[in-house]
């Protein structure tokens, strides 16, 4: 059909959701776009995931990235975790990465992408072979040789043999260190090391040896923060540490100045507000999660915290439902937020709502909603 009759007949089913929006200056040339994005997630989750396979997969099909606007879309679908994991199965996200090298054979970052979402799904000596094939491409670029690193790190902590474990993690110290010596001040190469370091130590070795990497872990946390100006990933690193060793002080200092450093970062407010509440500094903890509902509304896991926080100092069960109900749109889809809201529900009398929340989360293929996360002794 021609121009004139697609705004014809899209123009009524479609008002509200789609807006034509002009692409080039002057030129009258224009595309069509979801008109908030809120609402292409919320019609996205909602679908099953059947469908979701089907449309992704015929989308990357259909993209020609020698132009612009489908470039981006390509890039949008490869390089977002949120997307890929969505797909169903483990086979169909292998097909959907497979397609996606196919399409763009020379760029290594979408077989980086690739490797990083089979690490997601366990399949490591697959992930090592698609990252060496992607350093192959571009050996020079550090941020291939820290996703080597974490993938053989990955290989270390799974292996059941310590001799194989001990080998990988040497490989993966080496990627590391390769990484750090193209990029001094790159944050995330002394985290990944650090992290290397304390996954190591927590392995059953000697005292001795569990010493020497803790250490370890210890000083390369120290030179990254003399050495970098972005400390963020650094200090949520250290406070792992602190954590391990159970020292809370420690812990909570380094996570206050992660967000000293990054104050708009969810992650540091986040892993703050929860050492807040497990040192029992519940206030301290609520006035941090109520900065990041506000800034973040989408994250559920802040939420989850958030009532969590109004249990233990008493709010009503009302408050707590009505803040957890702003997070549904990703909340649904873990089975922790999904039993905690229809516990509280259930708590509150309100058993059909109850239901509901367990019939969103079977639609999106949760099959451990039931599962108890929430104990109402406990608060």
């Amino acid at each position: 059909i021609d121009l004139q009759q697609m705004y014809e007949k899209t123009r009524e089913s479609l008002k509200g959701v789609i807006i034509y929006e002009e692409i080039d200056d002057g030129l009258t040339d224009y595309a069509a776009r979801t008109r908030h994005r809120i609402i292409s997630h919320m019609v996205w989750n909602f679908l099953p995931s059947s469908e979701k396979d089907t449309l992704l997969h015929s989308a990357l099909d259909n993209l020609n990235i020698s132009y612009r606007l489908d470039k981006a879309a390509f890039d949008s679908f490869v390089y977002s975790d949120r997307m890929v994991d969505s797909l169903s199965s483990d086979d169909s996200k292998i097909r959907f990465f497979e397609r996606a090298c196919r399409i763009d054979p020379d760029n290594p970052y979408v077989q980086q992408h690739f490797a990083r979402m089979l690490v997601r799904i366990k399949k490591y000596t697959l992930a090592l072979n698609t990252i060496s094939q992607a350093i192959e491409l571009e050996p020079s670029s550090y941020i291939l040789h820290h996703t080597k690193g974490y993938v053989l790190q990955k290989m270390a902590e799974s292996s059941e043999s310590i001799d194989a474990g001990r080998r990988y993690m040497g490989q993966s110290e080496k990627e590391y260190q390769e990484a750090l010596n193209m990029n001094k001040t790159n944050p995330y190469c002394y985290q990944g090391l650090a992290s290397l370091y304390l996954a190591w130590a927590k392995r059953e070795l000697s005292e001795h040896e569990q010493t020497i990497y803790l250490s370890k872990a210890e000083e390369i946390v120290d030179e990254g923060l003399k050495k970098c100006r972005d400390k963020e990933s650094i200090w949520i690193e250290s406070s792992n540490i602190d954590k391990y060793l159970g020292d809370m002080p420690n812990r909570i200092h380094a996570l206050e100045q992660a967000v000293s450093d990054a104050p708009s970062s969810v992650l540091s407010r986040y892993l703050l507000s929860k050492a807040y509440n497990q040192s029992g500094d519940l206030q301290k903890a609520e006035e941090l999660l109520k900065t990041i509902i506000f800034d973040a509304p989408e994250e559920y896991r802040s939420s989850l915290e958030y009532a969590k926080t109004m249990l233990l100092l008493w709010k009503p069960i009302k408050e707590a439902i009505a803040v957890l109900y702003q997070s549904t749109l990703y909340g649904y889809s873990d089975y922790h937020y999904v039993s905690f809201l229809a516990g509280l529900l259930f708590l509150d009398s309100q058993f059909s709502e109850s239901e509901k929340v367990f019939a969103e989360s079977a639609k999106r293929g949760l099959i451990n909603a039931e599962r108890i996360c929430f104990r109402p002794s406990e608060y």
